[in-house]
């Protein structure tokens, strides 16, 4: 059996079945810093506890008036930040 997390980060190849990529089942975290902005982070299910390991693919959702902007942590869709520091994580 192949491990969800590999050298403090989230492995994969847990994911992997042969050539086939499962859709992996997602544990997800929602922190309402104030009424303009929400951040959310997705890890694998049954690691959400593990919130100081790089495992999370993190959003942050603004809100200004009519438009809202949706950016990734470090600007991309990897499972590789740390929840714990999800407010000063840069976003784009």
């Amino acid at each position: 059996m192949v491990d969800k997390v590999k050298d403090g980060k989230l492995n994969p190849s847990f994911f992997r079945e042969g050539q086939r990529v499962e859709t992996p089942k997602l544990a997800v975290k929602i922190l309402g810093q104030d009424s303009n902005t929400t951040y959310i982070g997705k890890t694998a299910m049954g690691l959400s506890g593990d919130t100081d390991l790089s495992i999370w693919q993190i959003l942050k959702i603004t809100v200004s008036g009519t438009t809202t902007n949706i950016q990734y942590a470090d600007g991309n869709e990897f499972f590789d930040n740390i929840w714990d520091n999800v407010l000063s994580l840069n976003y784009a």
